[in-house]
């Protein structure tokens, strides 16, 4: 222990660089001691940047509590840290001797911990000699002071300060290290700063690079070593300058790396407040439900017509209790509330649909009151959540939790859902009488299957006077997906001529969504390219035969 705290001093003091101490201005003087430590730390090939960034390093280091200077109150701190570090040490010498956990340490325990570590140390499996085994046991059973045969935590303690004093004695503390720190303190106040230290490493290593070629060759530091001078005012005035522009460098930096901290913490701060839900009276029932994907398409789009709005129903029961509710939808939703709406004290939308840039998502809600209606601020406030992921469930309960003051009374899910009944949490199924027909044309009958194949709901008319929303809410010119097309056909703009292949009549606009149908459209000469995205689907040029592409989205 003694060694290592020895190679500690020994450290420090090699970090030790020389100060701007009155240079001699006449003749060369050989250089002070302080300034000789600064050579074990010049290494041939080494830039004078590269150099004062290893100085810049070795004060950091050296700076124990962290104020950016080097005074005695680091030597204090620097001495203490050791005489702790050395009594832990010695402490745990015994300590970790304490195999059956009681909280002593008996000889006995002493004596099959050191045989295993000092096989390990040896890497045999000899067993080490008896006499030195013996001998450590004896050292360490002097820690029982009371001689019951039990060394306890506070012996151990009591032997770890007696054993630090008699080692310390020949070794003392770090002040004597720190009174060389301050040989730079060039205007004597008691405490070395990092542009004093840069000074004088910068001074000498002018000193050293005799071609001022700003680097340190094998040669000039072979020269210096063999007769070290202190650097003259001329060179302390130079480095002077480059210490305080290193110094302002660092400032700057540092300004720059706290701005940008702070900014992260106001957007984060922001981020939690946009995500905060209001409190509810202490008689709610606090009721949470998230769908990935509502099984209608919504005659209205939110935001853009370039992307689906979806839409479920929202059946509240009869009941007495005021009702919390917290909606969560993987795509853009507008949810059609019906029944014993008055019972709704709060309905908080955390919708996920959106465009994933930070902006709000976008949602939208009828038949409940603009002032009983919260939007959260941003994306993912509230984790999508269903009944096989207890993790999520559990994520989105304790958020729920975090603003509410309390769990929700109950959390439902479902990955597909027409319409739900709260405060029951229980899922609606979708019968053929309730489906309303788009039209009844033969041409559009496969279609119109298709439909509501993938979308049972159906597309719900919602007039856009009831909607309350946080964005824009405009009519489809064309709505999406087969029920898109379904009007293509009806208006005359397109022609079925078998199963998923059609021929375009005239300037159209695809219906958004079409990325997950497989269908053929085939341009006669004279028609328009058409607008919008296809998707998987193929658009051919009846001219030529050959396939169109898509034109590049800017």
């Amino acid at each position: 222990m003694t060694g290592r705290l020895s190679r500690l001093a020994l450290v420090i003091v090699s970090l030790c660089l020389p100060a701007a101490n009155k240079p001699a201005a006449a003749q060369d003087v050989p250089a002070s001691r302080a300034m000789r430590t600064l050579l074990p730390w010049a290494h041939q090939g080494d830039a004078l940047e590269r150099f004062l960034n290893k100085m810049h390093h070795s004060f950091r280091q050296s700076d124990a509590d962290g104020d950016g200077l080097l005074t005695m109150a680091d030597s204090t701190l620097r001495t203490m840290i050791g005489a702790a570090s050395m009594r832990a040490a010695l402490a745990l010498e015994i300590a970790r001797a304490d195999l059956d956990r009681d909280g002593v340490v008996t000889a006995d325990e002493l004596r099959r911990f050191v045989q295993v570590d000092r096989r390990g140390q040896a890497g045999t499996a000899a067993a080490p000699e008896g006499d030195q085994v013996e001998e450590t046991i004896r050292r360490l059973m002097q820690a029982d002071t009371n001689k019951d045969g039990r060394i306890t935590w506070l012996e151990m303690v009591a032997y770890a300060k007696l054993r630090q004093k008699e080692m310390e004695r020949g070794f003392g503390s770090a002040e004597g290290v720190y009174r060389e720190f301050l040989q730079f303190d060039a205007d004597g106040d008691g405490q070395l700063t990092p542009v004093e230290y840069e000074t004088a490493a910068a001074a000498l290593f002018q000193t050293v690079d005799t071609d001022g070629d700003g680097t340190a060759t094998r040669e000039e530091l072979a020269a210096y070593r063999t007769q070290p001078v202190e650097p003259k005012t001329a060179a302390f005035a130079a480095a002077r300058v480059i210490a305080e522009q290193r110094q302002q460098v660092r400032s700057d930096t540092l300004g720059r790396v706290q701005a940008a901290a702070a900014e992260r913490a106001r957007q984060e701060a922001a981020a939690r407040a946009s995500c905060a839900m209001p409190k509810p009276s202490d008689s709610a029932r606090i009721i949470a439900f998230s769908a990935n994907i509502t099984d209608a398409l919504s005659s209205l789009a939110l935001g853009t017509q370039d992307k689906i709005t979806h839409t479920a129903k929202i059946v509240v029961e009869p009941g007495s209790a005021p009702l919390y509710v917290v909606l969560n939808a993987e795509e853009r939703t507008i949810w059609r509330f019906a029944g014993a709406v008055e019972r709704v004290e709060r309905l908080v939308l955390a919708n996920n649909g959106g465009v994933n840039d930070g902006s709000a998502p976008l949602a939208g809600v009828t038949g409940v009151p603009t002032e009983k209606v919260t939007f959260l601020g941003r994306r993912n406030c509230l984790p999508l959540f269903w009944q096989s992921a207890p993790m999520e469930t559990t994520a989105a309960s304790d958020a729920i939790a975090r603003d509410t003051g309390r769990k929700p009374d109950l959390i439902a899910a479902a990955y597909e859902v027409v319409s739900v009944s709260v405060p029951s949490g229980q899922l609606q199924e979708i019968r053929d009488g309730d489906r309303k027909m788009l039209m009844t044309s033969p041409d559009t009958r496969d279609l119109v299957k298709e439909l509501y194949h993938h979308h049972p709901g159906g597309v719900v008319a919602i007039d856009p006077a009831w909607v309350v929303a946080n964005t824009t809410v405009v009519r489809y010119e064309i709505l999406p997906r087969e029920a898109g097309l379904i009007q293509l056909i009806e208006s005359g703009a397109v022609t079925q001529t078998r199963p998923s292949t059609f021929v375009i009549n005239r300037k159209i606009k695809f219906p958004v969504g079409l990325d997950g149908l497989v269908m053929t459209f085939l341009l006669p000469s004279g028609v328009p390219m058409p607008d919008g995205d296809w998707g998987l689907a193929t658009l051919i040029s009846e001219e030529t035969g050959k396939r169109l592409s898509k034109p590049q989205q800017r």
